[in-house]
């Protein structure tokens, strides 16, 4: 285990999660860096990078298409993960059983589950729920910033689903 400033320093590509500070961006000088650099909230950053000749690749301006580029794409396989997590943790919570029971002692329904939009993490939302046998309702939140075709999706998770505008 080395320090982080010899990692800065010595290194020809660096790997990080979020930007770089002002200073480890410093200390990289002209060499590589792959990281979240978000250009248009750090412009300081990326003229400091660009100043001293450093190679930056911001991983996320890599486009979100179904393309080579969909290998290196950061955000939605973190927002795939979300979805998942989001439909276990709701399970969690709920304080029954998700699926529907028969006993003795009577009928249990199934939970109902709500996603919110169907992006990436609605999606694998959808598909956990899907995989769990609950039942889904799905609601649909039309944004002006819409960057997804929403209903054919339905036909793409083809499940039984009740649409609320």
């Amino acid at each position: 285990m080395v320090p982080a400033e010899e990692v800065w320093k010595s290194s020809d590509i660096v790997m990080k999660l979020r930007p770089p500070t002002a200073e480890q961006a410093a200390a990289l000088e002209d060499r590589t860096i792959v990281s979240f650099l978000y250009p248009a909230q750090n412009k300081d950053l990326v003229k400091q990078l660009q100043d001293q000749k450093a190679t930056a690749f911001a991983m996320d301006c890599i486009p979100r298409t179904l393309s080579r580029g969909q290998t290196y794409d950061a955000l939605s396989s973190q927002a795939n993960i979300a979805g998942y997590r989001a439909v276990i943790e709701a399970s969690n919570e709920f304080g029954r059983f998700f699926a529907g029971q028969m006993t003795a002692a009577g009928k249990v329904p199934p939970a109902k589950v709500l996603v919110l939009g169907t992006g990436v993490a609605g999606l694998a939302a959808i598909q956990t729920a899907k995989n769990s046998e609950y039942r889904l309702d799905f609601l649909l939140l039309l944004s002006l910033y819409c960057f997804q075709a929403y209903l054919p999706v339905f036909r793409y998770v083809g499940v039984p689903c009740t649409i609320l505008f």
